[in-house]
């Protein structure tokens, strides 16, 4: 289990990526990126390891990895108090948490509808998963040239 490896710091992240490549679940990935929701090394290879179990959502982790995205958590702002991405549209000098227009706009997350962008105000259950899950998602349904620029890291 991922709760027995130790994971403080960037080495120790890699050996915990390692050993999840040969004998860790997709829970246990989970665990590593809330632990850790900024490693975007850990991310990559969690989108790698999702491809080689066969599931295409997998591209869209590298995407996020490759563009250095990882959704905002609003702790303790009210009245947000859950993970949310920004759109580029809106320019609030928080990098990390945009995901171009082209990709948030393919967003679905369930309770966001009526929102001109992915804010999940009424989602105050919502998780990291649950919105990485929805960008990886989203990607699959960009044409294929804009997810190679996106996979390169060119937003």
């Amino acid at each position: 289990m991922i709760t027995e490896l130790r994971t403080d710091t960037e080495l120790e992240r890699q050996i915990a990526c390692d050993w999840l490549c040969e004998y860790g679940t997709e829970e246990d990935w989970n665990r590593l990126l809330d632990a850790h929701s900024g490693d975007q090394q850990v991310r990559r290879r969690f989108g790698l390891w999702l491809l080689e179990q066969g599931q295409a959502k997998g591209e869209g982790y590298l995407a996020l990895a490759a563009c250095g995205r990882d959704c905002m958590h609003s702790v303790g702002l009210d009245p947000l108090d859950c993970p949310y991405w920004f759109s580029t549209q809106y320019d609030l000098g928080r990098r990390r948490y945009h995901l171009p227009q082209d990709w948030s706009g393919n967003l679905r997350v369930e309770g966001s509808e009526g929102y001109n962008y992915p804010l999940w105000a009424n989602r105050t259950d919502a998780t990291r998963l649950e919105l990485e899950e929805a960008a990886a998602e989203a990607f699959l349904l960009l044409p294929p040239q804009r997810r190679e620029q996106l996979l390169r890291g060119e937003l």
